[in-house]
């Protein structure tokens, strides 16, 4: 079987992305991560991803006792690995498309609506989940399953395959699609509202050159960013 280039490569390329912006999102202060592919196996498409502190040993200290612990629950939280009890994409999955509704139910646990379907994570997932750099990729990463040939992604901790491989299936890709190309979810409801701020780069796609400023539109990678206003006149 073979696989057109120019889909598999814009896929490991977001892939790197999404786990290093996850990084970023979790741990600002730390050190970035460096994502690796091992040349291909003749004849597949199982791809070895390494991952490791990018400037490494200095580095480890920063990271803490286990380094490799904390990029394995950076992976775990995102959802391509097992082992969390909520990823971002079991949240995305579980919904099917973008949320009606998100509301803190309490400190530190965040609640999805999607019309009769509720998803209660933690505030970790929900920070990922409105990183609009992390949805740019997300997507991006899984697009490949857009491919009639493609039935579905695997990932897994080399070695650790039974416990802890993640399949998302052909079926999933379209409540993937729709939660990150509709700009993510709503801003929380409740008493108690946070501000999230990323500096992200955009390219326009359409302006109103009259007297409405609301109606500018932009993309972000592949992402539709609609509804934009710009305040600086």
């Amino acid at each position: 079987a073979e696989i057109d280039v120019f889909r598999l490569a814009p896929a490991l390329l977001a892939l790197g992305h999404v786990i290093q912006e996850g990084n970023r999102a979790l741990h600002p202060d730390g050190p970035e991560i460096a994502v690796n592919v091992k040349p291909f196996a003749e004849g597949s498409f199982q791809v070895d991803v390494v991952l490791f502190p990018s400037a490494l040993l200095p580095m480890l200290a920063a990271l803490g006792p286990d380094p490799v612990q904390r990029i394995s629950e950076i992976l775990k939280i995102i959802g391509f690995v097992r082992g969390a009890a909520t990823s971002v994409l079991a949240v995305i999955k579980a919904l099917g498309r973008k949320p009606d509704a998100v509301e803190e139910v309490r400190p530190g646990e965040v609640r999805f609506t999607a019309g009769d379907t509720s998803v209660t994570t933690n505030g970790t997932v929900h920070q990922l989940m409105i990183n609009p750099v992390f949805n740019q990729h997300i997507y991006e990463a899984y697009k490949p399953l857009e491919d009639e040939r493609v039935a579905d992604i695997k990932s897994f901790l080399k070695g650790d395959e039974d416990a802890s491989s993640v399949t998302v299936e052909k079926s999933d890709i379209r409540a993937i699609r729709d939660y990150t190309t509709s700009g993510g979810p709503l801003a929380l409801t409740g008493s108690q509202v946070g501000e999230n701020t990323t500096d992200v780069f955009v390219q326009p796609r359409r302006g109103p050159f009259g007297a409405d400023k609301s109606r500018w539109s932009f993309t972000m990678g592949n992402v539709p960013l609609s509804n934009v206003s710009i305040r600086d006149d």
